[in-house]
C-alpha cells in the first residue's frame, strides 16, 4: 500500500463511542492530581487488544481492502486539550514490525485535532469514523487539540500476507 488514507465514516455508533470514552475517562480522572499524566503514554491509554472491537475492525478491513491482518495492539487513547503529535511513522520503539494503523474517532466536539500526513492529507475526525493507513511509511501526526480532549481507538496491524 502507498500513502493512501482510507476513511470509513459511521463505522461505530455514537453510543458505542461514548462507552469507550467513559472507560478512558475513569482512568484519566483517577490521575487528576498527577501533573505528569499529560506526558505519560501509559496514563493516556488503556489496552483493548482482547476487546471484540478488534475482530469487528479486522473483519471489516479485510473484506473492504482485501488485506490479511493481525492486530499487534489496540488501545483506547486520550489526546488532552492543547496537545499535538508531530509528524512521525511507526518504525521504532516497539512498532518496528507493524505495517498499518487504524483509528476510530470517538468524539469530534473539539477544535483542531486533525489527522494529517506529510504528503498533504488532512482529515477532521468525525464520531465513529474508521481510518486505515500505512503507519510504517506514512509520516503522520495530530494537530493541536483545542477546547476539550480528543478520544480514539488505535489499532496497530501486521500484514500477514507479505508479497
Amino acid at each position: 500500500m502507498d500513502d493512501t488514507v482510507f476513511v470509513f465514516e459511521n463505522f461505530l455508533n455514537k453510543s458505542s463511542c461514548q462507552s469507550y470514552i467513559n472507560i478512558i475517562l475513569k482512568k484519566w480522572n483517577s490521575f487528576q492530581n498527577d501533573h505528569f499524566r499529560f506526558r505519560n503514554w501509559e496514563k493516556k491509554t488503556i489496552e483493548i487488544t482482547s476487546d471484540p472491537i478488534v475482530i469487528k475492525v479486522k473483519s471489516f478491513l479485510e473484506e473492504q481492502l482485501s488485506v490479511r491482518l493481525t492486530c499487534s495492539q489496540a488501545q483506547i487513547q486520550i489526546w488532552p486539550e492543547n496537545f499535538e503529535g508531530g509528524l512521525h511513522k511507526h518504525d521504532s520503539e516497539g512498532r518496528e514490525n507493524t505495517d498499518f494503523n487504524s483509528l476510530i474517532y470517538l468524539n469530534d466536539d473539539y477544535g483542531g485535532g486533525e489527522f494529517y500526513t506529510e504528503k498533504g492529507v488532512c482529515y477532521k475526525p468525525k464520531v465513529g469514523a474508521l481510518t486505515f493507513f500505512n503507519g510504517a511509511i506514512n509520516m503522520h501526526g495530530v494537530k493541536k487539540v483545542l477546547g476539550t480532549h480528543r478520544f480514539t481507538l488505535i489499532f496497530w496491524w501486521t500484514n500477514t500476507v507479505k508479497v
